[in-house]
């Protein structure tokens, strides 16, 4: 691994994986973890510290602000994808999903705008933070998508709304512990008093 390893008082404080000319696989970051958790002065504490940095709102323009199905370069998008990584790895998780979450309260004003934010969403991984409760946010990304309780998707476009959503409610519910992994099968938003609620408060 080649990265920066910032010591202070003695412990170590911070470490990356930021190197200006060798850029090892992201997947490293989890190798210097278990290292240094053989450490116990310094056991967990990438996480405790992660725990003090919150999300800053000026990153939503970068990562929400362009049109998912625009034409944008291969760079435009491994820039996307490269910042969102580093986000979710250096800053606290909670503050980066309620980051995510005012974007779409208040900048997604359209069905187009929220399918796209949708698809930033999924694609950065957002499905994966574990909240304590998802519905609040789920139930607005349904109503700001236009997808309705009564009828199911009609157009192609509906269809790949729903199909999109469903992942990421499915995975939401579980990964906040709301269902059991292996009882995703039998879950039916369409059922859902909790969602419905909160599709109704938006």
């Amino acid at each position: 691994m080649a990265g920066i390893l910032d010591i202070r008082g003695g412990k170590i404080y911070s470490y990356d994986d930021r190197s200006g000319h060798y850029r090892p696989n992201s997947e490293s970051m989890k190798w210097a973890d278990e290292a240094f958790k053989n450490y116990p002065k310094h056991k967990n504490l990438r996480e405790e510290n992660k725990m003090n940095i919150k999300y800053d709102l000026k990153y939503n323009d970068i990562l929400f602000g362009l049109d998912y199905f625009s034409d944008y370069s291969d760079d435009e998008l491994e820039m996307r994808e490269e910042l969102s990584e580093k986000i979710l790895n250096e800053v606290d998780k909670q503050s980066v999903f309620d980051g995510w979450f005012n974007y779409l309260k208040t900048n997604v004003k359209s069905s187009k705008a929220a399918w796209s934010f949708m698809a930033w969403f999924f694609n950065y991984g957002g499905h994966e933070i574990k909240v304590s409760n998802p519905y609040p946010f789920l139930g607005k990304l349904y109503y700001k998508l236009g997808l309705s309780f009564d009828n199911e998707p009609q157009t192609d476009d509906e269809k790949q709304m729903f199909d999109t959503f469903d992942s990421i409610y499915v995975e939401m519910l579980t990964q906040s512990g709301i269902i059991k992994q292996d009882d995703y099968f039998y879950v039916n938003l369409y059922n859902d008093d909790r969602l419905k609620k909160e599709y109704n408060a938006s």
